[in-house]
């Protein structure tokens, strides 16, 4: 018989604390609703990074007839989500459902980054962003995109002015942000952007326009941007006194921070800005919720690698939609 699930931990219980799981459930806050059959376990949220969307976990039987039970609740904007095998198992038992794309869910917690460890986050440069279409030069991997994407838990501590830091906070990985990394490539850049690189941290709202104008040159298909429901926080990094990279806090769940909207402004590109960003943020993520995740394409490599060096860990994992 199928059970709704009516609290935060009644889904960690019947899910076996599964992280993406426990994500879409966004503490069955914000209209998510969840729901148990045997082994299966489906969460749903509205707009939880940009989209309706729908965690499958189980075997395939049960899982099938909770979506199906799940669509007919909440209607058929819903995306079911959950690793690749099973989400193609689902879709063909269920009429009306394609598969949509394939991607990998990387998730991040204490067993693999202690957050209390300063030397698990060190200030290595290896790592830079990259966006699609951006040529790429000798010794630099290719670009890559990531897709990502509740409440504030705990306090936010903001940063304003060059430098500034934060107080530890907590992150989809970044909507339409590219993610790559520099090995010869890592100094190449011109004299006149060359400049003090500052400390990352959490900025303050004033900064907005900036992350907005940034994300608009060098991400415009980011999933996160300034003032969207959801996206809390955004942490940066200057050179020069200029706001060159961020990545935000964006759709997490009380349990699992996900990291989203990285984006380098392209003349500080090389310098291991936004390794620096993602790495300082998700230590904040851990710090705060237990644990961090993102969502990144499986045709981008170089970003993949960049995130299990950060310790993050992969699942492939797939979406269906309704057809029509």
């Amino acid at each position: 018989m199928i059970r709704e699930l009516r609290c935060a931990a009644d889904v960690r219980a019947a899910c076996g604390d599964d992280d993406l799981v426990v994500w879409a459930a966004q503490g069955l806050r914000h209209g998510a609703r969840a729901w148990a059959l045997g082994e299966a376990v489906v969460a749903a949220c509205p707009q939880v990074s940009r989209r309706d969307r729908l965690a499958v976990r189980g075997g395939a039987v049960h899982a099938a007839e909770l979506v199906r039970h799940a669509l007919a609740e909440l209607g058929p904007s819903y995306r079911p989500l959950g690793e690749a095998a099973l989400i193609r198992e689902v879709t063909a038992r269920l009429e009306g459902l394609e598969v949509a794309g394939r991607f990998s869910w990387m998730s991040l917690d204490t067993d693999a980054f202690d957050p209390s460890d300063p030397g698990s986050t060190p200030d290595d440069p290896a790592d830079t962003i990259v966006f699609p279409g951006t040529p790429v030069l000798p010794g630099t991997l290719a670009a890559l995109s990531t897709g990502g994407e509740v409440d504030m838990v705990g306090p936010v501590g903001p940063v304003g002015g060059v430098g500034g830091v934060g107080g530890v906070g907590g992150v989809g990985v970044a909507g339409g942000a590219g993610v790559g990394c520099s090995g010869e490539a890592e100094d190449d850049v011109e004299g006149d952007v060359a400049g003090e690189v500052g400390v990352v941290g959490w900025l303050d709202e004033g900064e907005s326009a900036r992350v907005a104008a940034l994300l608009a040159a060098e991400a415009p298909s980011s999933y996160a941007v300034p003032g969207l429901a959801g996206v809390r926080r955004w942490a940066g990094v200057r050179v020069g006194g200029e706001l060159a990279a961020v990545a935000a806090d964006a759709w997490s769940a009380p349990t699992v921070g996900l990291l989203a909207g990285v984006a380098t402004r392209a003349r500080h590109r090389g310098r291991g800005l936004a390794g620096r960003v993602c790495r300082w943020v998700s230590r904040e993520l851990v710090a705060v919720y237990g644990r961090a995740a993102l969502m990144v394409d499986d045709d981008n490599p170089a970003a993949i690698r960049v995130y299990e060096r950060l310790g993050y860990r992969r699942r492939r994992v797939a979406a269906s939609r309704a057809v029509g």
